[in-house]
């Protein structure tokens, strides 16, 4: 305003909660981004878990890039500290020599979503929108390669070619 009056806000009649940019998560809530460092050799035909262990960013901390749990969050996983609905993003790129890709997002250490490509090659990727409570659910990444030689690939000549991350999109 050109004055330095009082103005007044009017919002609807509705329940819920007004987040702010002053808030702890400045209106976004938690939100994170990671990528393998290295290549990843796997057993084939036998879902593992993926390293992602480079944090690209992690708003709130609630990221764990190591491997093993840590202030409660289990390796390599997700457990938001707002209770609501995530949109889960992944992509695995496998080496050449294999048959067939699952990229599955895994809540609470159990399969919740899965992508399968049968063509050497190709990527998998999972997008998915999945409630998380806040306080125990989490999520984490896991590939199952058939064929010789199975590893997952980290990067390729644009840069990272697997990833994992979450953001959230509204609070419960």
């Amino acid at each position: 305003p050109n004055t330095n009056t009082n103005r007044t806000l009017t919002l609807p009649d509705n329940t819920g909660t007004l987040i702010s940019t002053g808030s702890t998560f400045a209106g976004t809530g938690p939100t994170f981004s990671a990528t393998m460092s290295a290549t990843q050799s796997v057993t084939a035909s036998t879902y593992t878990q993926i390293v992602f262990n480079t944090e690209e960013f992690d708003t709130a901390s609630c990221y764990n890039n190591t491997g093993a749990t840590v202030s409660g969050i289990p390796a390599y996983s997700f457990l938001p500290n707002v209770a609501g609905y995530y949109q889960v993003s992944s992509a695995l790129y496998p080496n050449s020599a294999v048959t067939a890709i699952n990229c599955s997002i895994y809540k609470n250490n159990v399969a919740y979503k899965v992508t399968s490509v049968g063509a050497a090659g190709s990527s998998a990727s999972t997008n998915i929108l999945v409630y998380l409570n806040g306080s125990t659910d989490y999520i984490s990444v896991f590939g199952l390669l058939t064929g010789t030689t199975p590893s997952f690939l980290n990067t390729g000549s644009g840069g990272a070619i697997a990833y994992f991350s979450a953001a959230m999109v509204r609070a419960a």
